[in-house]
């Protein structure tokens, strides 16, 4: 209870007005916040991709430890005084922050890959999905950006294509064909190849 004390005078005597307030409920409705602050910030910091959040004029609000180490920036280095095109460069320069968000609203969140630039000047592919942050009357607030290096997972997509582009051009070269058997869904598929010197019929060939 919060007890608020004042002291009058009345016809010469001296009273006291006492106003008392019941704070369990507020008390309580801040500790609920606090936890949900502490939990918001431990997701932030120990999530395993970079979050940015910026306000509708594309200053940085939010830049998450993961952020610092795949950019190479700190905290303290951009929020408040940098925008996302801090790390773009399109060969042409920074572009504008408004062609970073377009296409994204309220109804579509914008997906893609981008070439990010680190505070070292060393390039990597990232994915970045943005999405537009609203007030509680619809009104945009900010975008929030969650981005991926996936450098390292394009690099082995390309050698599994070119490992099975020679895998091809070496059967054609042996006259070799090929079939597989997936257990899990037990189907065999045949190659082309296997399938005219058997003669199976085309309706047979992915059963």
């Amino acid at each position: 209870v919060q007890v608020t004390g004042v002291l009058i005078e009345i016809e010469g005597q001296r009273q006291a007005i006492l106003a008392l307030e019941d704070l369990s409920a507020r008390r309580q409705a801040a500790r609920t916040v606090d936890a949900l602050l502490k939990l918001q910030t431990a997701i932030l910091e120990h999530a395993s991709y970079a979050i940015l959040a910026t306000d509708t004029d594309g200053v940085l609000t939010v830049f998450n430890r993961t952020a610092e180490q795949l950019l190479g920036y700190t905290a303290a280095e951009v929020l408040g005084r940098h925008s996302p095109v801090l790390f773009h460069d399109t060969g042409g320069g920074q572009p504008p922050f408004a062609a970073l968000v377009a296409g994204c609203d309220a109804q579509h969140v914008l997906q893609d890959e981008i070439v990010y630039v680190r505070k070292d000047g060393s390039r990597f592919l990232g994915s970045r999905s943005v999405s537009v942050l609203r007030n509680e009357d619809g009104s945009t607030r900010g975008y929030l950006a969650i981005v991926a290096d996936i450098t390292e997972r394009r690099a082995h997509e390309k050698i599994t294509e070119q490992t099975l582009q020679r895998l091809k051009m070496a059967t054609d070269v042996a006259n070799l064909a090929i079939w597989s058997w997936n257990f899990a869904t037990d189907t065999v598929h045949w190659a082309e190849r296997l399938c005219d010197w058997y003669g199976i019929p085309p309706g047979a060939r992915g059963g």
